[in-house]
């Protein structure tokens, strides 16, 4: 007999069960004490990094330039906007952590369409959001940056 001959559960499923239980169950004080802890450390990191851009802008180091606003923007929306839904949504510190690694690294395309659910369970509408230019923010982040 070999291995493919046992039935294993679909972990995948279990995964889901999980994850629905997890945007149904939001904690704002899961959130608070989050950015409470962490939202200072964050937002420092982030003028650093738009800071150093406008420098190397000034100094015509365009790719350096755009490399650290893009590194502000996955700071931004890793660590102030998806981990703490992600913190308040999943009540473990290490369910957010997971999920929020699994977004950022590189994972987006799977992984990126709990962000909307999760987001929805807030009251906000990642579709109806638009940058000041009037593009949506949902759509742009998901296929141009």
């Amino acid at each position: 007999m070999s291995i493919d001959d046992y039935d294993y559960p679909d972990y995948g499923e279990i995964e889901a069960d999980i994850i629905e239980k997890g945007i149904r169950d939001v904690s704002e004080e899961n959130v608070r004490a989050y950015l409470g802890s962490y939202g200072d450390a964050i937002s420092l990191r982030i003028k650093g990094c738009l800071a150093e851009g406008r420098e190397l802008l000034r100094d015509s180091h365009f790719g350096p330039a755009v490399t650290l606003a893009a590194t502000g923007t996955e700071i931004t929306l890793g660590f102030l906007v998806l981990r703490p839904l992600m913190q308040g949504a999943f009540l473990s510190e290490e369910w957010a952590d997971i999920l929020t690694r699994r977004v950022i690294a590189g994972r987006f395309t799977e992984d990126g369409k709990l962000i909307p659910r999760v987001a929805a369970q807030w009251g906000i509408d990642l579709g109806k959001l638009c940058l000041t230019d009037g593009k949506n923010l949902w759509e742009t982040i998901t296929k141009e940056l």
